[in-house]
Order: structure tokens, then sequence, then C-alpha cells
């Protein structure tokens, strides 16, 4: 009996884990590169995908500042350059130590905590005060970013992102076979 219980154990943590990375496919990342297969703005009518990136789209909505706790993102600029991509994140007020960077499984994840307390105690009064920000970005890079050389810089407000490129082998056609 313990044994069937560890492996409901084990297929429960497994089907749960497949859920958060499903919810956060779905909510929480952008792909680094926009892709729209049909070369416009609207969906193609059999494309559950793009319906679901166009209604949770990454711009001021109901749906984003509900997920997110809060009304605003920083704002991120993606530049194309030619060895290499710059993602800049505007991100003021925040410290080097207070953001988490990091590539898994294709994923960029920028994250950042900051809390702040302020405390007055004078004779006749007390104040307290404190704040917390929070934000989480994630982008899924395309396979020719050399994930084990990504930089991060943090000046002036601004954390900015280098993602070298790298040459991606071209996969061989595929072969045909024929029947006999």
């Amino acid at each position: 009996m313990p044994s069937e219980n560890k492996l409901i154990a084990e297929f429960l943590k497994e089907k749960l884990k497949f859920a958060i990375t499903f919810f956060n496919q779905i909510f929480r990342t952008m792909s680094l590169i926009n892709w729209r297969p049909n070369n416009g703005n609207f969906p193609t009518a059999n494309s559950f995908s793009n319906m679901i990136d166009n209604f949770f789209r990454d711009d001021e909505g109901f749906f984003r500042n509900y997920m997110n706790g809060k009304a605003s993102l920083p704002a991120v600029n993606i530049v194309d350059n030619k060895n290499n991509y710059t993602v800049e994140v505007a991100a003021p007020g925040m410290k080097k130590k207070d953001f988490e960077v990091k590539v898994e499984d294709g994923l960029l994840v920028i994250s950042a905590e900051k809390e702040t307390k302020k405390e007055d105690k004078k004779e006749d009064y007390s104040r307290k005060e404190f704040s917390y920000e929070s934000f989480n970005r994630s982008f899924w890079l395309p396979e020719n970013v050399d994930s084990k050389a990504v930089k991060a810089t943090y000046k002036e407000g601004i954390l900015s992102l280098n993602l070298p490129k790298i040459a991606v082998k071209k996969k061989a056609p595929a072969k045909m076979i024929k029947v006999a």
C-alpha cells in the first residue's frame, strides 16, 4: 500500500508540474520574437493559440492587471541586432540585488522583488510605512540564442540583457519513404 501511495503522489506531482507549466505558458510568457503565421493582426480562425495570445495580450488590460496583482508591469524593449538580442527592462528604483534573471529550458525569466520599510517615532506619534513591489516577465528564446552566455547589467533604472546569437544547424529535410 505505501508504494501505491508513493506512485499516486508522484503521478499527482507530475500533473501539478504540467498544470503550472501550462499556466505559465499561457498567462505569464511571451516569445522574444513575435511570430504570426498569417502576417497580420488577426488570428487564423483555427488557431486557438493565437486567440489566447490576443485575448491575454501583454498590453494594458484587465486580465494582465488581475493576473499580476497590480496595475503595471515594467516596459520591455527587445532589439534584434546582427550578433545578439538586447532586452531592456524599465525598472527604476530597484537595486541590482533585487533582480533574479535565469534561463531554463529555453525560457528567460526576469523577476524582481523590493520591500521598503520606514518608521518614524516621535513623542506624540508613531508612523510605520512599508511597500512591496514585484514583477515577473518571461520570454521564450529563439533557438539561436546562446543561453549560457547571457549577461545582465543594471544602470540608471534600466536592466539590460545581452543575449548573444549562435549559428543554428539546419535540420535535415524530411526523408520521403516510398511505400512498397
